[in-house]
C-alpha cells in the first residue's frame, strides 16, 4: 500500500508471536480506532510501532525471578 493513500478507514493489522505453533495473537484496527491524527510517511510509521507497542503490552505477561 501506498503510505500517501491511507485515511482514518484504512486498516492495520497488529499481530503477536511468541514463535510455538498456535501462540499468536492478531487484531485488526482502523486508524480512526488508533487516534491517528493525519500522520504520514516516517510519522505514521512512528505512530504505528508506538500504538503497536501499547497494544502487545495488554497480551504479554513477562518478567524474570531468581532461584533461592
Amino acid at each position: 500500500m501506498n503510505m500517501k493513500n491511507v485515511d482514518q478507514n484504512t486498516e492495520v493489522t497488529f499481530t503477536l508471536s511468541i514463535g510455538y505453533a498456535g501462540a499468536t495473537r492478531e487484531e485488526t484496527f482502523t486508524l480512526e480506532h488508533l487516534g491517528w491524527n493525519g500522520e504520514t510517511g516516517s510519522d505514521l510509521v512512528r505512530f504505528l510501532d508506538d500504538a503497536h507497542d501499547a497494544w502487545q503490552i495488554n497480551y504479554v505477561d513477562a518478567g524474570w525471578y531468581i532461584e533461592e
